[in-house]
């Protein structure tokens, strides 16, 4: 059995390598988050204390 004739040995890299691909794209816009127009509200209660 020649290694470079299988088709399996030659389909398993390229299927991995297809499907890191489809996964990089598909997250790339997790890595690099950009908020756009975020509402923000700051509320303060706080009160004094005594000793």
């Amino acid at each position: 059995m020649n290694i470079f004739k299988s088709k399996l040995l030659w389909i398993a890299p390229i299927a991995i390598l297809i499907i890191l691909a489809i996964f990089s794209i598909a997250f790339y816009p997790a890595y690099n988050p950009k908020p756009k127009e975020l509402p923000i509200a700051i509320v303060n209660h706080d009160e004094g204390t005594s000793i």
